[in-house]
């Protein structure tokens, strides 16, 4: 069952709005003319249901949404081997560790390295 709304006219986008390069991202978004959604992920994290949406909407793993390299991630959780429930509660619970930021557009998903890649959404 869809818990993320999701529609060809309007564009999603899960930020965290400590990252300098999801700022940017918005920007080249918001710059295409669509219609907006954009979640602070710190402020609105996601559901467990939601984190599974977006990881198999984005064909990935749990574990491959966590950015191992940030501060959070290293200094809490280390180097951990878990289901993808666990994976689940840990993002969560700490939605900075996700990789983001994330877009929706309709049926499709991407999660952007650069702000180039926003112009393909």
């Amino acid at each position: 069952m869809k818990q993320i709304a999701r529609s060809p006219r309007q564009i999603t986008v899960f930020y965290d709005p400590e990252s300098c390069r999801c700022g940017k991202v918005l920007a080249v978004i918001r710059a295409q003319g669509f219609p907006i959604q954009d979640i602070d992920i710190t402020k609105n994290p996601l559901t467990e249901e939601q984190l599974f949406e977006i990881a198999d909407l984005l064909q990935m793993t749990l574990s491959e949404l966590v950015n191992r390299d940030h501060p959070v991630y290293m200094k809490r959780f280390g180097d951990f081997d878990l289901n993808d429930e666990d994976w689940a509660k840990m993002i969560h619970k700490n939605p900075q560790i996700m990789k983001n930021p994330i877009v929706i557009h309709g049926d499709k998903a991407f999660l952007i390295a650069s702000p180039m890649e926003a112009t393909k959404v």
